[in-house]
């Protein structure tokens, strides 16, 4: 072998070594620094990435991690509602602006968290159980939330102040018959007064067929079946408005 092959030879090399070094200089330039901090939201898009090709339980598992993520922060809102609900309700303060302010656009979160407050707070708190109906009822736009409002008109009559399940006798409470007939009632009645309001508003924007106005007309209705006689009353007199 001469030494122009011994020459050929070891250029063939030398380029050889510089691809080599050129492709893991390209390749750890593709490759991202595991010490490196991931910016904003990057941890989800790395792993919706990662998951491309992954295995169906992997990719559920991952997805689901980041809709528990955003049910956490909407449970947490809707804890802090609570907290300035149960403030409001034990003052007892109907006229309380943050009723107004507060509790707009409730999202589905909220509308559990008070559906469960509701449900944990004894029968004879009467009014405390009124102010949930009316926020919640306010807000009523679906046919789960008008649900929860023919619930509470279903609900069995509550009997006295003290106690729902003992009926209680003239003189022992110090308001007039019809008064205390109305704070029995009183979240059937808000129930009853905001499906009407639901009405008035579909009808008012020219929506007798949407399913809000079906939703509330079916809520007035089933109003008219109740065992608290003033609500059945009250149910048969708007039911003949609409």
């Amino acid at each position: 072998m001469n030494k122009k092959h011994f020459i050929f030879l070891g250029a063939i090399a030398l380029v050889a070594v510089a691809l080599l070094f050129a492709s893991k200089a390209w390749k750890a330039r593709q490759t991202p620094d595991a010490a490196a901090p991931l910016a904003d939201g990057a941890e989800v898009r790395v792993a919706e990435t990662v998951a491309e090709g992954a295995p169906p339980d992997a990719v559920t598992a991952l997805r689901s991690a980041g809709r528990s993520a955003g049910q956490s922060a909407g449970q947490l809102a809707a804890a802090q509602k609570g907290a300035i609900l149960d403030s409001i309700l034990a003052s007892k303060n109907d006229n309380d602006p943050r009723l107004d302010t507060d509790f707009k656009k409730l999202t589905r979160a909220d509308k559990k968290f008070f559906k469960k407050k509701y449900a944990s707070l004894p029968m004879e708190k009467r009014n405390e159980r009124g102010t949930i109906v009316f926020l919640l009822g306010r807000e009523a736009r679906e046919a789960a939330d008008f649900l929860f409002l023919k619930d509470v008109l279903a609900e069995k009559p509550c009997l006295s102040l003290s106690d729902c399940t003992v009926e209680y006798k003239p003189g022992d409470h110090p308001h007039s018959e019809t008064s205390i007939e109305i704070s029995l009632a009183y979240p059937q009645i808000v129930a009853l007064k905001q499906a009407a309001r639901a009405l008035e508003e579909e009808r008012a924007a020219g929506r007798t067929r949407s399913e809000r106005y079906q939703e509330a007309l079916a809520t007035v209705r089933a109003g008219r079946l109740s065992r608290v006689p003033v609500v059945a009353r009250m149910a048969a007199e708007t039911d003949t408005g609409f």
